[in-house]
């Protein structure tokens, strides 16, 4: 397959009426990035985020030869993802934002069930915690 276009940092995808911005976050994979978009719900503009996965996931974060620049990738990830806003998160992994549990309270009458401001901030406070603990274990390791 050939590459026809390389999308940078903060690059967006249009899609009919649909835009996505692209926000870098490596760590997880090289190339892993996060997507953004708006939504109007009920007359309501929201912010949707998909973010990549920021675990480690088995990865080796010292002497990595396939992907040296690991550790630094996440630590910039992490700040960049924990600076975003978002309304709502779909993330790639939806046990990480309790995605079906979320859509049966919607089918339950809860409008509002996939809406949570503060629920990107607490994947990433997570996530940052489980890398700083695999990063200890892995340092103590080598």
């Amino acid at each position: 397959m050939k590459v026809d276009h390389v999308l940078a940092d903060g690059g967006v995808v249009a899609l009919g009426d649909i835009s996505l911005k692209a926000t870098l976050t490596p760590g997880h994979t090289p190339g892993c990035t996060t997507w953004s978009t708006s939504a109007i719900e009920a007359g309501r503009a929201l912010k949707v985020v998909f973010p990549c996965s920021v675990t480690v996931a088995g990865n080796k974060l010292f002497g990595n030869r396939r992907y040296p620049g690991i550790i630094a990738d996440f630590e910039v990830s992490f700040d960049r993802l924990a600076d975003m806003q978002a309304d709502v998160v779909l993330p790639a992994h939806p046990e990480f934002a309790d995605i079906l549990g979320r859509a049966a309270r919607r089918d339950a009458g809860e409008e509002d069930a996939f809406v949570d401001s503060d629920l990107l901030g607490q994947i990433v406070e997570k996530s940052r915690a489980a890398f700083k603990k695999e990063l200890a274990r892995q340092n103590a390791k080598k």
